[in-house]
């Protein structure tokens, strides 16, 4: 009668572990598919996050373009309506940087 209840009890502990076992796979097995669920859905936000950035760069850049070029135009304009003409054939000729910048130094002490 001992042996029997003893060899039971294995039973019951082996059958307590199987089902500890596979209970324990199954909860791993849903998280995991919860878990890749989510990042699947991360991914594809990401990617469509990426392209409405890309999609607003593109306007954004159209739009600084078109500023720049009025904003170019109104300039010229308004210094052209105040007397200003268009500079052309600019050249800049500088023999010696050096003593340049010791006349300017002088010229800002003597003032």
């Amino acid at each position: 009668m001992n042996n029997k209840n003893n060899l039971q009890n294995q039973i019951n502990i082996v059958n307590k572990t199987n089902t500890y076992l596979l209970s324990g796979s199954f909860v791993c097995m849903f998280s995991y598919l919860i878990l890749l669920g989510l990042t699947s859905a991360n991914v594809v936000t990401l990617r469509s996050v990426a392209k409405n950035v890309e999609d607003v760069k593109t306007e954004l850049s159209t739009v600084e373009l078109s500023y720049m070029t009025t904003e170019n135009m109104m300039a010229l304009e308004s210094s052209q309506s105040t007397g200003f003409a268009q500079a052309e054939n600019i050249s800049y000729v500088n023999m010696n940087p050096q003593n340049d910048l010791n006349t300017v130094a002088v010229a800002n002490i003597n003032n």
